[in-house]
């Protein structure tokens, strides 16, 4: 029953049980960091933040992240941060989030789906976001499953870029993550910079995650240059 409340995003929690578990669980967490329980007002703090910033996190999620991260598993820095404060999480789930994400999207390229929308091919998903930018007038915010797809289609099908293209592509792209990354140091030391800068060091520093941004980032330019200017 635990586990199973656990599991829940903070959005989808309405009621006290539920808040309950991810008191239990900040406890646990807070005993592996600092060696003590959280108080109260802590805890009421940092639901707070968390449901305004992390509210597709669970519970669950929130101690294996923390695990993670004393296990240094996570590419992340939060030694500097008052330990279990709102800075010291964001800065873990945001790497977590990151991770959790690129985990999601490995296995759903490894394991067969039984869905209808999965089995679209790369040219449908490659029309879909053309028509949808036609008659918008704008890209659509969608996941990034649907722009590789397409990237596959658009790169096989239709240009046919160079391994030299691509790689004067990424370049620019690496330059302009380093750009916002060194803009998001100066706004100092607060949750959100920290975040951002962790969140843009995750996407820098694993090859496969900076290479699907390269991806979904060069589609992007080509239907922008293409259908909206």
């Amino acid at each position: 029953m635990v586990q199973t409340l656990g599991s829940k995003p903070l959005r989808a929690i309405t009621s006290s049980d539920e808040i309950q578990i991810y008191n239990m669980k900040l406890d646990i967490c807070s005993l592996m960091v600092a060696e003590r329980n959280m108080t109260e007002a802590n805890k009421v703090l940092i639901v707070n933040f968390l449901t305004s910033q992390f509210k597709d996190m669970s519970a669950n999620d929130l101690e294996e992240a923390v695990k993670m991260y004393l296990g240094k598993r996570l590419n992340c820095d939060a030694q500097y941060c008052a330990k279990m404060s709102a800075e010291y999480l964001g800065i873990i789930l945001a790497s977590y989030r990151v991770y959790k994400r690129e985990k999601q999207a490995t296995e759903r390229n490894i394991l067969p789906s039984e869905t209808a929308e999965i089995t679209k091919s790369n040219k449908d998903n490659y029309n879909e976001l053309i028509n949808y930018t036609e008659k918008s007038s704008k890209l659509p915010e969608w996941g990034s499953n649907i722009y590789l797809a397409a990237y596959e289609y658009l790169v096989n099908e239709i240009i046919k870029p160079t391994e030299d293209e691509k790689r004067i592509f990424a370049e620019v792209v690496r330059k302009k993550l380093k750009h916002e990354q060194d803009f998001a140091r100066l706004e100092g030391y607060t949750m959100t910079a920290r975040a951002k800068v962790n969140q843009l060091q995750d996407i820098l520093t694993r090859p496969q995650t900076f290479a699907n941004h390269c991806r979904v980032e060069y589609i992007k330019y080509y239907l922008t240059k293409k259908y909206l200017k």
